[in-house]
């Protein structure tokens, strides 16, 4: 008993953005790549949808650090031969982008000016044909489990009922994801910023072998080498693909 009337009361809160009436409709990245390959969408229109739901969702779930649609909609326009070329992606509020500023969730960086430079990562993932939509939010420093902000922010919110958390630190990722806003989103994980936000959210975090893509600038000064970037995904098939076209760029 207890547990049919949490699943329902789950339901009945839950706040995402899924629907039949634009260009990302209830897809994976893969079922989206596949209508962008056949000609039945564009890339421009894959953007829009993903910006109007970002902009629809996001005072909901509070789980965009910056937002970057402006660059977005100007990136689309270029010619990508990336297998995910078109694809709206969000990076955690912990890697360098170019264009967008790092704050690692924490008010002593508020106010940081744009990097000028892409990490190593970050190149990795836009070879494959991403298109930067902005940074999702983290814990400070990445420190903790959950996605909160004690007096500064709001905290980010589980799509599937707004009163539990996202998980993190990988939080805002993962709440994007599930609330349909991108179908995948750039994570990190040292123990467990990647597995813990999917396991809240219902979603896919895989951990992979360190090694297995390119290591970020920002875990190059770690004293243990734990922490390794991935992605949220919603499905097995999007976490295989992407591993398996990561593998194509390395530098």
């Amino acid at each position: 008993s207890y547990i049919r009337n949490n699943k329902s009361k789950m339901i009945k809160n839950r706040i995402h953005a899924f629907n039949n009436d634009d260009a990302l409709g209830h897809l994976d990245t893969i079922g989206i790549v596949n209508l962008l390959k056949s000609g039945q969408v564009s890339a421009k229109e894959i953007i829009e949808a993903s910006i109007n739901r970002a902009e629809k969702i996001n005072p909901h779930i509070k789980a965009i650090a910056f937002e970057n649609y402006s660059r977005a909609i100007q990136e689309v326009s270029k010619k990508s031969d990336g297998y995910f070329g078109g694809i709206p992606l969000f990076f955690k509020d912990m890697t360098n982008v170019k264009g967008n500023p790092v704050t690692f969730g924490s008010e002593a960086f508020k106010g940081a000016k744009p990097s000028k430079i892409d990490d190593t990562i970050t190149q990795q993932i836009l070879s494959m044909g991403f298109i930067n939509m902005g940074m999702s939010t983290m814990p400070e420093m990445g420190f903790i489990c959950s996605t909160e902000f004690p007096n500064i922010q709001q905290n980010t919110a589980n799509p599937w009922n707004p009163e539990y958390t996202a998980g993190g630190s990988s939080g805002g990722a993962a709440a994007l994801v599930a609330a349909g806003v991108v179908s995948i989103a750039h994570s990190a994980d040292g123990g467990g910023s990647t597995r813990i936000p999917a396991s809240c959210c219902g979603l896919v975090g895989l951990k992979p072998t360190r090694g297995r893509l390119l290591k970020s600038k920002v875990f190059e000064v770690q004293p243990v080498e734990i922490a390794i970037d991935g992605v949220e995904t919603r499905s097995v098939r999007d976490t295989a693909y992407f591993y398996y076209e990561a593998e194509k760029y390395y530098h």
